[in-house]
């Protein structure tokens, strides 16, 4: 093995998924507060008790069949868009390291909170939170439901993991229903769609950088997602001046469309969006080798990089925005991150 500055020899890097540790890690995590607000308030939601449970148990099973075949096919009707596509790549990956199956983390269908629309329009939005399939009442997920037209069924294109250790805003009961709030919804601290670009930034940049005037507070995930890649580059420079052998760095973007919003009973919204991100770590001097065999060496095909590693991922984030009157700030409230593919040179 060399050493100095030509060449970086690394012990084998845990692969680090995110995937629901990240946001779930820390003290005990509660369901969202219910306000039972009007009974008969009219509109009255179209999603609620028996048709819920219904979607839930088809989508719950759909997922279990799928991940049990490990075939993305099986997903449909009931799962799609990015939740489809993010599982056909973890699909993909365990096809070629079997141990990456322990990312296969699942919602169920067991119901702890439903927040349901009033609209009358299409899309339709609905918000469940269900726990989780491996760990019934730890680390729950926030499942999105969205039906796109009357001819539609409800599919879901995104769950969150629930944070720990975060206040959650009190929702309307499920017999009463709530409003919807759009893309670039006013009264907000921020619009939804101003405050996704503004959390991508902030995981990408940090707050000092993205958020000057400090309109997001902080949330496992994004502490998480920061400690890894301090991480990564301390382990790939030490002994040697900052970034003098790799730089890392994680970018973030928005995909535009993918969203729900749901309002909260105090004034504000509950949102889902989705962001996809490339971690680029650049070989500045010499090259960097792993010492094992680990999922990213074993993923790009050789354990020595001369140029660069690059990962792609997928997460999907659940931000609570309050009213802007209100004077409180965006509190990220879930995220679930999926890796995507590996490649280097």
């Amino acid at each position: 093995m060399m050493t100095g500055l030509s060449r970086r020899s690394l012990l084998g890097l845990t692969a680090l998924t995110a995937a629901g540790a990240l946001s779930a890690c820390g003290s005990e995590t509660k369901p969202p507060k219910v306000d039972p607000g009007p009974k008969l308030a009219s509109p009255t939601p179209e999603l609620t008790g028996t048709k819920l449970g219904e979607i839930l148990t088809q989508y719950a099973s759909a997922l279990e069949k799928a991940d049990g075949e490990k075939n993305a096919d099986l997903l449909a009707p009931r799962i799609s868009g990015s939740a489809a596509e993010f599982r056909r790549a973890t699909y993909d990956i365990i096809g070629k390291v079997p141990e990456h199956e322990s990312a296969l983390q699942r919602p169920s269908d067991s119901l702890v909170v439903p927040i349901s629309s009033t609209a009358e329009g299409f899309p339709r939005y609905a918000l469940a939170l269900v726990d989780d399939a491996a760990n019934a009442g730890e680390a729950r997920f926030f499942v999105g439901l969205e039906q796109k037209d009357a001819r539609s069924e409800y599919t879901s294109w995104g769950w969150a993991r629930q944070a720990a250790g975060i206040e959650m805003p009190t929702v309307p009961s499920a017999e009463a229903g709530t409003t919807q709030v759009g893309l670039e919804e006013q009264g907000l601290v921020l619009t939804p769609k101003e405050a996704f670009a503004k959390y991508a930034a902030v995981l990408t940049d940090g707050h000092d950088n993205a958020d000057p005037d400090d309109l997001i507070l902080e949330d496992p995930f994004q502490q998480s997602a920061h400690a890894e890649i301090q991480g990564e580059r301390a382990q790939m420079n030490e002994g040697v001046d900052w970034d003098e052998v790799a730089s890392v760095r994680e970018e973030y973007a928005v995909k535009e469309d993918e969203f729900l919003g749901l309002g909260t009973a105090e004034g504000g919204a509950v949102v889902m969006g989705t962001l996809t991100s490339t971690r680029r770590v650049s070989v500045n001097s010499g090259s960097i080798s792993y010492s094992d065999d680990n999922l990213y060496t074993k993923l790009a095909g050789t354990k020595k990089f001369e140029k660069e590693l690059v990962r792609t991922y997928g997460t999907t984030v659940l931000l609570h925005i309050p009213a802007a009157e209100s004077g409180a700030k965006i509190q990220p409230i879930g995220a679930y991150k999926v890796l995507l593919s590996v490649s280097g040179s």
